[in-house]
């Protein structure tokens, strides 16, 4: 009987351990350096909606500063985990999370304020949700992915896109407000480059999406 206590004593105190040994590294990976920039990310992208949608150009230049910082979050956190090598599974699973919160987040408010059409931003996001719910059902099954090349080309001319778009917005903003080159950043204008810019970034969102599918290839949370 008592080697029975014995036993069963012991198994609670290791059980006990590795419960608290799951805590700390679930702490840990929380509060790594390339999470943080994630989750600082995250933060981020309410703070770029309010300024961006405010009716003062100076704050929809913070707007387009913050956006900028925030995206260059992006490759900071993929590229110190990387060369830290502390990539984790919350890693992967907050970083394309606070990219695709981030991106499509501007992209509607580009929608709101009346600079792109509704319909390409739908596709993007459709295209962006089916593939990332694809690349978490392979996750849990243990599958290893990488990116298509195309799938990178397609998240660089998005990003370049939004950003060129919010630095037409301030443009115009500005010009607006001193009366300076209204002409050459009217709305017109700057509705047709965002439509354009978009709507390459569309294109390039339905062929990455296709090949995937075609080719069976993987593809990570970057498509």
């Amino acid at each position: 009987m008592r080697d029975v206590a014995s036993a069963q004593a012991v198994g609670a105190l290791l059980s006990e351990r590795a419960l608290k040994k799951t805590r700390v590294s679930r702490w840990r990976e929380w509060s790594m350096f390339a999470n943080l920039l994630s989750l600082a990310r995250i933060a981020l992208t309410p703070l770029f909606v309010w300024w961006f949608l405010s009716s003062h150009w100076q704050l929809n230049l913070l707007g387009f500063v913050v956006f900028v910082v925030a995206a260059f979050t992006d490759w900071w956190d993929g590229h110190h985990a990387r060369t830290h090598k502390s990539v984790t599974n919350l890693g992967k699973f907050l970083d394309p999370l606070a990219d695709k919160l981030l991106t499509i987040t501007a992209m509607i408010t580009f929608v709101y304020r009346h600079l792109v059409l509704w319909w390409m931003v739908a596709v993007i996001f459709t295209r962006d949700l089916i593939l990332t719910w694809v690349r978490i059902r392979a996750a849990k099954r243990g599958k290893k992915f990488t990116t298509l090349w195309l799938a990178k080309l397609k998240t660089t001319v998005q990003l370049i896109a939004i950003i060129a778009i919010i630095l037409l917005w301030c443009l115009h903003t500005v010009a607006l407000e001193f009366g300076v080159y209204a002409d050459l950043v009217s709305r017109e204008s700057l509705t047709f480059a965002s439509n354009f810019l978009i709507g390459v970034t569309m294109i390039l969102a339905l062929v990455s999406g296709g090949q995937y599918f075609v080719r069976r290839a993987p593809a990570d949370a970057h498509l």
